[in-house]
């Protein structure tokens, strides 16, 4: 059906006779209202059959358009060069105006943003809490509100997110579920994808680089770009980052060094397990119930930020005004054993 442009209102659409203001306006309209062609194997509805075909690629078992710098595969042309160009290649690159931190697109760096502000205009309509973001709005659903559960094979333990059921199954049960690169520690959930990760190491694509895996357009880029090194630990400023991303964040905004640092994973050891030797929990009391305490991160001027399970964001707010106590335990040694620590919300 062809849309008709009213000289004076603007365009119409003939079938619902509505009348925009914009084109823009118009293509909305018929995006949200109008989807006329129906998936039948999950009954998602599109507006238009081109959008409908590349969605039942989707449902087809086999991902034919494989990645030529690492395994992940995808359902369309169109997607896995836009992964290249962007996860390889950095084409869409942008930085930060307030940090200076870079990220992979546009759409990174605007929920990036987010953290320089108070503004939490994402709202759980359950329980009224906010979020910076949607994709944390995502997750406290999910976690809190729609029951998800990962029930552990080997006993009753259970988790709210599948991370952890994992790293549970290697901490208690010697159970690898966690395939670790030695080289970028990239991991992956099985040890075929692992080795054919490895593969990428030890055949790499022209100007491509067989430590790191990034890819360049010129040879001056290649030469210039910042490889992988290793240390002993993410320990700096008398903190443990745990892991490289932090860490290596921690150097650009607070010592205005760019790294790429790694520590390779133990000899003999399970990443769950490495892991959980090296975290600090604290039992904490709240509402005279205990709960597990994990210190996350030091947020200047607002003193240590931590989670507490079951626990909003506003109740964790007024945990603050005690966090001196929280504090004092901070002088103990990284790997201290298990701690208590009384707070009344």
């Amino acid at each position: 059906m062809i849309d008709v442009i009213d000289e004076l209102m603007g365009p119409v659409l003939p079938r619902c006779n509505e009348t925009f203001t914009t084109k823009r306006d118009l293509l909305q309209h018929k995006r949200s209202t109008h989807r006329d062609h129906m998936c039948d194997t999950c009954g998602l509805a599109f507006d238009t059959k081109f959008a409908l075909e590349t969605h039942r690629k989707r449902h087809e078992p086999v991902r034919p358009y494989k990645c030529e710098y690492c395994p992940l595969e995808y359902y369309t042309k169109a997607e896995q060069l836009l992964h290249v160009r962007r996860l390889h290649l950095k084409a869409f690159e942008v930085s930060c105006t307030e940090c200076a931190l870079t990220f992979r697109t546009k759409q990174m760096l605007a929920q990036h943003m987010k953290t320089h502000t108070n503004q939490r205009t994402h709202t759980c309509t359950v329980c009224g809490f906010s979020f910076k973001s949607h994709t944390h709005l995502n997750r406290h659903t999910k976690e809190l509100h729609r029951g998800v559960v990962y029930e552990c094979e080997h006993c009753s333990a259970s988790y709210r997110r599948k991370d952890k059921l994992r790293m549970h199954v290697e901490k208690m049960h010697n159970i690898q579920t966690y395939f670790v690169c030695d080289i970028c520690l990239q991991s992956y959930d099985t040890d075929e994808k692992l080795q054919e990760h490895k593969a990428h190491h030890q055949n790499p694509k022209d100007l491509q680089c067989g430590v790191c895996l990034g890819a360049y357009k010129t040879r001056e880029e290649f030469n210039d770009h910042l490889c992988i090194t290793y240390r002993e630990n993410y320990i700096c400023c008398e903190r443990d980052f745990r892991y490289h991303f932090f860490y290596n964040k921690h150097m650009f905004l607070a010592h205005r060094q760019q790294t790429n640092v790694r520590v390779k994973p133990a000899d003999g050891m399970l990443l769950g397990q490495y892991r959980a030797k090296r975290r600090r929990i604290v039992a904490v009391i709240v509402r005279g119930k205990q709960v597990p305490y994990r210190f996350v991160d030091l947020v200047p001027p607002f003193g240590w930020q931590f989670l507490l399970p079951g626990i909003g964001v506003h109740a964790q707010v007024h945990l603050m005004a005690q966090i001196v106590q929280v504090r004092a335990a901070l002088a103990q040694p990284v790997h201290a054993e298990q701690q208590r620590i009384e707070l009344t919300a």
